[in-house]
């Protein structure tokens, strides 16, 4: 048999293998409590792909990979990569933290200056809120703090500076700035 033949023979099993133990990785390492895969506390740095009904990532928690749920909580964690979900929510008093893309049908955070998402990727949601960050917007309402650079585009587009409306725009916003050198 050829190096080719074999190639072809196992890669499909080969994919599923990693993927499953990155699955398996992901959901049940870093966890702090709760009812695995249907209720996820992560605490600590864990990694791979964390499948849960609910996923909670504490003060504290950085996680690496894909985050797929029906609700994905940020209170003070960190997500770097992909956050997917039914509702994804930033609330408690430290701030969350994404580094990579959230898709939901809603990316809320809870009212307060401190519960905000800091977000250096992206949200595509019907609804998306984020604190500050280089991101972008896309969705229906897309509402954002002055800090950094933002490109929205949605039906209703708002940036805010200290909890004011400065800038709103229809279909297409932006608030680029200059950076400090």
């Amino acid at each position: 048999m050829k190096i080719k033949e074999i190639y072809t023979k196992y890669k499909k099993k080969a994919l599923i293998t990693a993927l499953s133990l990155a699955t398996i990785v992901g959901t049940y390492s870093g966890n702090e409590g709760g009812f695995h895969p249907f209720y996820n506390i992560k605490a600590e740095k864990p990694y791979g792909i964390n499948i849960g009904i609910v996923n909670v990532f504490l003060p504290g928690s950085e996680f690496y990979g894909i985050c797929l749920g029906l609700l994905n909580t940020t209170s003070g964690g960190k997500i770097n990569g992909l956050k997917l979900g039914i509702i994804n929510n930033a609330c408690g008093e430290e701030h969350g933290k994404l580094n990579g893309l959230e898709i939901a049908f809603g990316n809320i955070a809870e009212e307060g200056d401190k519960s905000y998402q800091k977000i250096n990727g992206g949200q595509i949601s019907l609804a998306n809120i984020a604190e500050s960050g280089n991101n972008f917007q896309v969705g229906l309402i897309n509402i954002v703090d002055m800090e950094g650079n933002n490109l929205q585009l949605g039906l209703y587009n708002e940036i805010c500076k200290d909890n004011e409306k400065e800038k709103r725009g229809f279909l297409l916003n932006y608030n680029f700035q200059k950076s400090k050198r």
